[in-house]
């Protein structure tokens, strides 16, 4: 049977050889959504991101691909392992400085009494609300403003 139009359009179906028509079956390819991980992986969430305040990401569009990158490596790790001094660490409310405490209360969320980071390198953190494993994004920051160390050099 000859056909006509279009060439390379596979077998037709009722000809050639029986290996011709039975389909190559193909190991499937796991993609990294498939993958089964473990139940206590970091989970950042950016739900809930304050775009209107002086801490967004927009404000310093040059280190949107430093955060995602950071992010995709938090979010290789146990949240235990994350919180365990480095890079995550929990401050109380109260440590921050005055404006973004200010910043909480405008956001109704001055009733949390401690606030979470993720340090980025070099001075710039990552602040939210860590929740189980959930870690809620709220702030960039990337001069290590909000909640400045005592210590020199840091």
């Amino acid at each position: 049977m000859k056909r006509r139009g279009k060439r390379n359009q596979g077998p037709v179906l009722g000809t050639g050889p029986v290996a011709a028509r039975t389909p190559k079956v193909v190991p499937e390819k796991q993609s990294a959504l498939q993958q089964s991980e473990p139940d206590d992986l970091l989970i950042i969430r950016f739900g809930a991101f304050d775009c209107g305040g002086p801490w967004c990401l927009s404000k310093a569009p040059e280190d949107t691909q430093r955060v995602l990158e950071a992010v995709r490596s938090f979010e290789t790790m146990r949240t235990q392992e994350a919180f365990s001094g480095h890079p995550g660490k929990d401050y109380p409310v109260e440590h921050l400085i005055k404006p973004a405490r200010d910043r909480l209360e405008d956001l109704r969320m001055d009733d949390q009494a401690v606030i979470s980071r993720l340090r980025v390198g070099g001075a710039a953190r990552l602040y939210g609300f860590l929740r189980g494993r959930y870690f809620f994004a709220l702030w960039w920051d990337p001069k290590h403003e909000i909640c400045p160390s005592t210590k020199k050099h840091t």
